[in-house]
């Protein structure tokens, strides 16, 4: 008896996964205006007092500026280059930001971010008024490191935020990213400095792979 056999072949399915290319790929790292504090350059203790930090912003009125640090505050001298932000007498949320700009200064899908800055403690200053290290897109808080640590008198810890995309931040896709350094305000007249800021990007390409199915 003759039967009819018949094929079936289903759609090709395209399917997009993170593969190795995405798993090897390399962080690159994202320019920020004056993330050493540098400009300008200023003779050792000399400080800012005009409440300004070249290429930042100055939030919720906070006493801030730029100072090139001595052995007496900082044994080891400065995280990075001579010179600091200073953050004086901070209240809660006080402190400075900056919006950063370029293409990879925009929020990307698939994509993890790594912030650090070192965060000090001047030995001038008996107690430490805690601290916050934002990372925030179009506004919105996206990752934060809220005073997990504590430096020593004259000495600088790394704080480190990380954010890998989330579809629910999909409406922030190409919104500028904005970094904020801010006091927590917790002991009244004190000192916080901040150095070295640095953002790095990971893009996870997606790579394809077709598979058909036959029946």
């Amino acid at each position: 008896m003759k039967t009819n056999h018949t094929l079936s072949m289903t759609a090709a399915l395209l399917i997009l996964t993170a593969g190795p290319a995405a798993r090897g790929a390399a962080p690159v790292s994202i320019t920020i205006t004056n993330p050493g504090f540098e400009n300008p350059a200023l003779a050792e203790g000399d400080w800012t007092s005009d409440n300004s930090i070249i290429g930042w912003i100055q939030i919720n009125g906070a006493d801030i500026g730029v100072w090139n640090v001595g052995p007496a505050d900082f044994p080891n001298g400065a995280a990075e280059g001579l010179n600091v932000a200073y953050l004086y007498v901070p209240v809660n949320g006080q402190g400075f930001g900056q919006v950063l700009s370029g293409a990879t200064g925009l929020l990307q899908r698939s994509a993890s971010y790594t912030l650090t800055v070192a965060v000090g403690n001047s030995a001038s200053y008996a107690a430490f008024p805690g601290y916050q290290v934002q990372l925030l897109a179009g506004g919105t808080l996206l990752a934060q490191d809220e005073n997990t640590l504590t430096p020593a008198e004259g000495r600088f810890v790394t704080s480190t935020v990380t954010y890998t995309y989330a579809s629910a931040h999909s409406a922030l896709v190409g919104q500028p990213l904005e970094i904020r350094l801010l006091s927590k305000g917790q002991n009244s007249s004190e000192e916080m400095e901040f150095d070295d800021v640095r953002l790095t990007v990971t893009v996870m390409p997606l790579t394809s792979g077709a598979v058909l199915i036959v029946r």
